[in-house]
């Protein structure tokens, strides 16, 4: 990454140009995928409550469009207990990609070159490019259900989970992933 910041009301990330044709990456987390968005959430981050955040306020009133009362209900109370876990500490927002998958990974010798940014914002909470990263792989190549996914993301020792460094990089290291 060279750059990031806004043009014409639009993130934008300049990234240095592949020498030749990339490879695909192992569609397994690395500690290359791990070392790239490490370098994403440095370049712009801003601490502040969740209950707060543009990004916390947009997804209420996202979920308040969704139509069947049950799963709003569902969604809300998980919302709730959120707010509740973390209503004592800020946690960092930052830039994201937004897709961050296998598919949209190439690699040059040591070098990660990501594509397909679109999606790409400012605002994301801790780690949603590499939560989006285990779902996208868990649930479309390994074709897991959504217990063996919840129990990846949120089921496993803090120390043992596949982002445990990158958290405490963040200094996220008193705030259990499960939280989030």
């Amino acid at each position: 990454v060279i750059a990031i910041g806004c043009w014409q009301g639009h993130p934008l990330c300049v990234l240095s140009a592949p020498q030749a044709p990339g490879r695909r990456m192992p569609q397994r987390l690395t500690p290359l995928h791990v070392a790239a968005l490490r370098e994403l959430w440095i370049m712009q981050m801003e601490w502040m409550p969740l209950a707060t955040s543009p990004f916390w306020m947009a997804l209420a009133q996202q979920v308040q469009q969704v139509e069947d009362a049950y799963y709003r209900s569902m969604i809300e109370q998980g919302m709730a207990n959120a707010e509740k876990w973390l209503a004592r500490h800020p946690i960092p927002f930052h830039f994201f990609h937004g897709d961050f998958t296998p598919w949209n990974l190439l690699k040059d010798g040591n070098k990660l070159f990501v594509v397909d940014w679109e999606g790409a914002s400012a605002g994301s909470p801790p780690m949603w490019d590499l939560c989006h990263f285990m779902f996208q792989t868990l649930f479309l190549i390994r074709h897991r259900d959504a217990a063996h996914i919840a129990s990846a993301l949120v089921g496993r020792d803090p120390g043992q989970w596949p982002g445990a460094a990158a958290w405490r990089d963040l200094g996220l290291k008193e705030i259990p992933p499960q939280s989030l």
